[in-house]
């Protein structure tokens, strides 16, 4: 016979603590210690690592103003905090394609909490220091570059979809030869 409700939400109490631990001991590890910001400027490269995928860690570095990128496979999210407007920035863009979407939500603990939900898709997440007169497109593009550069799966993926004119031709070439 199945669990009973009482054992399944024992058993979700379990894995939410097991998982608030893990998150508690990444942060650790990660340091909160002080912390220095970079000074950089527009001739300056952006400043590109991965962080652990720890909601503790995401919203230390967006409360740092840093851009947050998580990926999962050619899929990216990318965040970033607008404290003057209190609002946070949300970006999705596929790799390889033109078009990416944008969400604007409040800068409140329930839209933090959307956020960090997200990270349950990502496969890695990263965090990036830039110059802040630099525009976002920009920034997240060349971020963007730099993450799909070490994955070359990616990159090969991608470049392997065929474009819509060519996926309508090599029907009728294969209807040709039938």
């Amino acid at each position: 016979m199945g669990k009973s409700l009482k054992e399944y939400g024992d058993m979700m109490k379990n894995n939410r603590q097991e998982d608030e631990a893990k998150a508690k001991s990444a942060a650790d590890a990660f340091g909160d210690g002080e912390y220095e910001e970079p000074e950089l400027t527009a001739d300056d490269d952006i400043q590109l690592s991965e962080i652990p995928i720890s909601p503790m860690i995401l919203e230390k570095e967006l409360k740092r103003g840093h851009l947050i990128a998580m990926r999962a496979q050619e899929e990216f999210i990318y965040v970033v905090e607008d404290k003057e407007n209190e609002r946070y920035h949300l970006f999705t863009h596929t790799f390889g394609e033109e078009a990416a979407g944008r969400r604007d939500c409040k800068n409140d603990e329930n839209s933090l909490e959307m956020i960090k939900q997200m990270l349950r898709v990502a496969d890695a997440a990263y965090s990036c220091i830039y110059y802040k007169d630099l525009q976002l497109p920009s920034v997240m593009a060349a971020m963007e570059q730099g993450i799909v550069s070490r994955f070359p799966e990616v990159e090969k993926r991608v470049a392997k979809k065929p474009e819509e004119g060519e996926e309508a031709s090599a029907g009728k070439d294969e209807d040709k030869q039938a």
